[in-house]
């Protein structure tokens, strides 16, 4: 038995892991590896591979920002680890078959092949406006309809189809198109204002 290990034990510390939490700069991250290299900034023990999850898997993945600080937990019995982050770039999120990106330029959903979301809103304008258009055009049509009698004076000049066709009365599109119609309130999203 060594004397550090003899010290130890009368110590009550043999065998016990002591943990630091070290502020570090982030110098490169490896994203396929789940870690990131940092060096302490008031230590001088050099740099230090710290991972940013348990494993290689499924689950949250927070990416930091190179040259950003991180609060790394160190000690001589397990990996570093980064528990804190004063800036990101991404962050991925991995349950099953779901997957949930965020990005400096947006967030994805399940991927991106669907590419963005509805904006609601404009949509139902757009619809509404069409429906409008629709009403308004069946509407003149049925009003024409109601006072045209083929053969009869008035339609002289009118092409010979409209003189032996028979009329049918269009339906407006009732009721209007409303947001609870396409709107899907499970995934819900904005500009980020």
């Amino acid at each position: 038995m060594h004397i550090r290990e003899q010290i130890q034990r009368i110590a009550g510390t043999f065998g016990i892991d002591l943990v630091q939490k070290l502020t570090c700069t982030v110098n490169s991250v490896d994203v396929d590896h789940r870690s990131c290299l940092v060096t302490p900034q008031n230590r001088n023990i050099g740099q230090l591979t710290a991972f940013l999850m348990a494993e290689t898997d499924d689950g949250i993945l927070i990416v930091p920002s190179e040259n950003s600080t991180v609060k790394v937990l160190y000690s001589r019995l397990n990996a570093a680890t980064v528990i804190q982050y004063s800036a990101i770039d991404q962050v991925f999120i991995v349950a099953g078959g779901s997957t949930f990106n965020i990005y400096s330029s947006g967030i994805k959903l399940n991927g991106s092949n669907y590419y963005g979301l509805v904006m609601i809103k404009p949509l139902i304008t757009k619809i509404n406006n069409l429906e409008k258009l629709v009403n308004a055009v069946n509407d003149n049509w049925n009003n024409f309809a109601a006072v045209y009698k083929p053969g009869s004076p008035s339609t002289t000049g009118l092409p010979a189809a409209l003189n032996v066709l028979p009329f049918t009365t269009p339906t407006d599109i009732n009721p209007v198109t409303q947001q609870s119609d396409l709107e899907n309130t499970a995934v819900q999203h904005g500009d980020g204002s």
